[in-house]
């Protein structure tokens, strides 16, 4: 089994643009036997008020609410198209925001049953005066929301891997994602800003 089980397509706002079907297509070439379609769930309607970042970072980092449909039809249009070929999984990136429990709970409530699975990640921390900042937007969106932490490298990822335990423990109901996304994501931009390449042992 050859699996890439975190991808998104053309719909997805800070992408290649590449299309689905190409992708699949290659991977297939490569000797994939599953591929996972992905596309990032929407944030929430109300994020905006509590974002302190650049606005294009939430205005590009996730489908319309008004773009799930058409993306669910493009997944299943090249599911069944390359059935006999590869194994293609449909689901979501979905972004855990704590505070934003009952959204997320929300959404996969309604959508988590028509797909296969999820990813839960976390893109977006509570940062400087209680607003919420993206961890890959940017280094300077990072250090805008992080700057103290980012003197003290550890603490920076102690604090991400808190909130990836909070997205763990949060009950998003039976059809929760069961796969966290890119555990690496705070590390980003560790040479622009000279941060601990390994973690320690408390992290």
């Amino acid at each position: 089994m050859k699996v890439d089980g975190h991808t998104h397509t053309e719909l997805c706002p800070h992408g290649s643009g590449d299309h689905l079907e190409a992708m699949v297509e290659r991977a297939i070439e490569l000797g994939f036997t599953d591929y996972w379609v992905t596309e990032h769930a929407p944030l929430p309607v109300n994020f905006s008020d509590a974002f302190g970042g650049p606005l294009d970072d939430i205005q590009t980092a996730s489908l319309r609410i008004d773009q799930v449909d058409d993306y669910l039809e493009l997944a299943n249009q090249i599911k069944e198209r390359f059935a006999a070929q590869i194994k293609v999984h449909i689901g979501f990136e979905l972004d855990y925001l704590a505070g934003f429990e009952a959204d997320r709970r929300h959404f996969w409530d309604h959508y988590g049953p028509q797909v296969d699975g999820g990813i839960l990640s976390v893109h977006y921390l509570p940062g400087r005066d209680g607003r919420y900042y993206g961890v890959d937007y940017s280094p300077e969106e990072l250090e805008q929301g992080f700057g103290e932490l980012i003197t003290h490298p550890q603490e920076l990822y102690r604090y991400y891997f808190s909130q990836l335990q909070r997205a763990v423990n949060c009950d998003l109901g039976p059809n929760a994602p069961k796969r966290l996304g890119h555990l690496t994501l705070i590390k980003k931009y560790q040479d622009r800003f000279g941060l601990d390449t390994d973690f320690d042992a408390t992290t």
